[in-house]
């Protein structure tokens, strides 16, 4: 089944605005392999609220608006909050944090509301991810080759996430999202070989 176009815009980013009753925030997450939602490290008093939204990218009336209720997550227990740190690094700027699970409620994109298990969608490799991941950066070199192909130079590329719609490569200007043509593909081992990855 095709994508919904929400899922591959949530799956392009790793940043967006997160607004709450009295304020917003810039915040950076990734996506949980299990439900789907983004996890985020945010300020400490942030699990306490409500409803939050989440815009991705920003605030645009196009983007891709998800509403949902925060769960706080236990950093030294959440696999989620590894992979945050996997992805992106050391959350920087605040001592008093807390890690939430963004648990969706409702969604618009395109100024259209979307059910939100069309976006949220679980990875059904995520048990076989962190193994091909290995085996893809034994060969930079052609992981370098498919950066190029998706239009972006990465000469120190990194594979940090592999899912049936594309993959994640880390790279020092942030994370370059390569999709597959024909997405949904079948398993990781389809996915390896999009990327060029011998069997």
């Amino acid at each position: 089944m095709t994508p919904h176009p929400a899922l591959v815009h949530l799956r392009r980013h790793t940043h967006g605005i997160l607004q709450l009753p009295d304020r917003i925030e810039p915040v950076r997450f990734v996506i949980d392999p299990i439900s789907g939602e983004p996890v985020m490290p945010v300020h400490a008093d942030v699990p306490d609220v409500e409803s939050l939204t989440l815009h991705i990218p920003d605030e645009a009336p196009l983007s891709l608006q998800l509403m949902g209720e925060p769960v706080r997550l236990d950093p030294d227990r959440e696999a989620s909050c590894d992979r945050f740190l996997i992805y992106l690094g050391h959350p920087k700027g605040r001592n008093e944090r807390a890690w939430i699970r963004l648990s969706i409620v409702g969604a618009r994109f395109e100024a259209e509301l979307v059910e939100p298990s069309l976006i949220c969608v679980s990875n059904p490799f995520h048990a076989a991810e962190p193994a091909a991941c290995r085996k893809a950066n034994r060969t930079p070199d052609l992981i370098h080759q498919a950066c190029l192909k998706a239009g972006a130079d990465n000469p120190a590329p990194v594979v940090v996430g592999i899912d049936p719609w594309g993959a994640d490569i880390r790279a020092p200007m942030g994370i370059i999202r390569i999709e597959w043509p024909g997405a949904p593909l079948p398993s990781v081992e389809a996915a390896l070989e999009a990327l060029g990855i011998p069997d």
